[in-house]
Formats: C-alpha cells, structure tokens, sequence
C-alpha cells in the first residue's frame, strides 16, 4: 500500500510540473547578455535559439530593451516561442550584432550589441566577421562550423593544445603553434590551409591569399611550374622545392624552399612582403603573429 501511495504521490508531482506555463528560456542555456549603445541592460533573459536568434522570455524583457520605443503598446507573442529580438530592431532600423567572447576554456558567451544611431554604431570593425560562432582551427586547416552545437561536439580531449585567440579556437596535435597574420591593422582570413612556422623560423603563407590580401595579382605559369606575383611595374617568380626567386628581372636566394602543403604553396612571408615593399615586425606569443604595414 505504501508503494501505491508513494507512486501516486510521484505521478501527482510530475502531472502538476507538467501543467506549469513554460517558457522557451527554460530548454535553452546559451544566455545573452544585451548592450545598448553601450549600456548593458540589466535583468534580462535572453538567450539563443536553434537558429541563432537572439530571443527573449516576455514582454517585459523587451520592454527592459526598447522602453522609449514600446512604451504604452500591446505586445503579443507565444509564451513557448519567446520574442526574437532581432525582428524589433529591425522594424525600428537599428543595428546589431552578436559577438562571442570566451572564459576559462571552451566556455563562452554571447552579447548582442544595439546601436540605435547606426552612424555612431561599430562601423568597420565589424564588418565581414561572423560573430556568431567561434573560427576553429584544426592542424592548421580552417574548419567552418555549420552551428554552435557542432562545436559544442568538439572532443577537446583528442587535442595535445588548446589556444583561444579572439574569435579563433586553434586546436594541435601536430606541436605548431598557430599563426596570425595582420596587414595594416586587418587580420587576414585564410580559407583553408593556414601559415605555418618553418625551419630556420620562417613563417610560410598560402602564396594566393597573402598576395590577393596585399592588392597583388596571382599566376601559376605551369610551363616553368611557379607562381607568378605581379604588382604594378613588379614580377616575382617563386619556384616551390627551390631557394631561387626571381624579382624585377633578377635573381634571389631564400634561405627555406617555398613548398606546397595540402594543395597550397606555401612561401616564406619575409621575402615576399619585403620586396614589395613592407615592413615586417612579430610578435611571439601562444599565437605568433606577424604584422605586415605598408611603407
């Protein structure tokens, strides 16, 4: 009989939680914290769907978030669903963007920053960076990911390093340190392969990315089996498995092979850069970075 009683009681339990209002923020735990220019709005929950929209639970989260512009006005939405936040500062023709930030390894959080002056908002900084999900880096290869929860499925245990860089998670088994280059104050996306530290410490790039990233163009001449980088009045030919180049018409040693790693050619960066007229500076760190400035 005790048994009996007790199962009802569970039963009882399970059918009252069950008839408890639920809101979407209940199965979600990407929470988001919200910045209006600037200011950060407190109390509000927010969070992030499967769709990458930012949402929140009610009306009056909202409200916390656009009180001059809903003030005194009736907002109807499904409890279930939430509010997509985005769809408000669209109507009133404002600007957003998710950005990504990291804590204490993989862990991270969100922030959905609001300019509702779009001519003192972020401007450039922003642009042509996806935010919403972190760039990982596997082996030196760039490794897009479709959504946030196939990065949450990483194994990080598989990996001898783990390094956080901005918006950049690098993972290695292969003992490389990754490498970032920056030209101009911008920090270059490489789409595939990335650079890589060679022997005697030569920092070798993909040769079309770096050269199309500078304004160069690029050519392979498959008669002579090189790549050809033209500038202006400038040629250089760059021959991988040999140290000889040829620059304007003449010819130069490197002191490491240009080589060709998983469909790339790869060149050492000093060279290429330096005659053409940059300056080249580092910076050593968990990620090795190398600044490219034009003179």
């Amino acid at each position: 009989m005790k048994k009996r009683q007790l199962l009802a009681t569970l039963l009882a339990l399970v059918l009252m939680v069950s008839a408890l209002p639920i809101t979407a923020s209940a199965y979600y735990c990407e929470f988001v914290s919200i910045s209006v220019d600037g200011i950060f709005v407190d109390d509000v929950d927010a969070y992030l769907d499967d769709d990458n929209c930012v949402r929140v639970s009610t009306s009056e989260d909202l409200l916390k978030i656009f009180p001059r512009e809903l003030e005194d006005t009736v907002i109807a939405y499904d409890p279930w669903d939430g509010i997509v936040v985005e769809d408000y500062v669209n109507d009133f023709g404002y600007e957003s963007h998710l950005k990504v930030s990291y804590d204490n390894g993989k862990y991270f959080c969100y922030t959905l920053y609001i300019y509702t002056d779009t001519n003192n908002s972020c401007g450039d900084y922003w642009s042509g960076t996806d935010w919403k999900y972190p760039e990982v880096y596997i082996n030196g290869i760039y490794t897009p990911m479709s959504d946030i929860y196939q990065y949450w499925n990483i194994d990080f245990s598989k990996y001898s390093t783990t390094i956080f860089s901005g918006n950049r998670v690098y993972l290695n088994n292969d003992g490389n340190s990754p490498v970032e280059v920056v030209v101009n104050g911008r920090l270059i996306h490489f789409p595939d392969q990335q650079p890589i530290i060679m022997a005697p410490g030569r920092t070798m790039v993909p040769v079309r990315t770096i050269a199309e990233m500078l304004g160069f163009r690029v050519d392979w001449d498959a008669k002579q089996n090189c790549a050809v980088i033209t500038q202006g009045n400038d040629t250089m030919y760059i021959y991988p498995g040999s140290t000889s180049y040829l620059f304007n018409g003449k010819y130069y040693t490197m002191d490491v092979q240009p080589v060709v790693l998983n469909g790339r050619t790869m060149v050492p960066l000093r060279f290429v850069a330096e005659a053409f007229g940059y300056t080249v500076d580092f910076h050593n760190g968990d990620v090795f970075t190398v600044f490219l400035n034009s003179r």
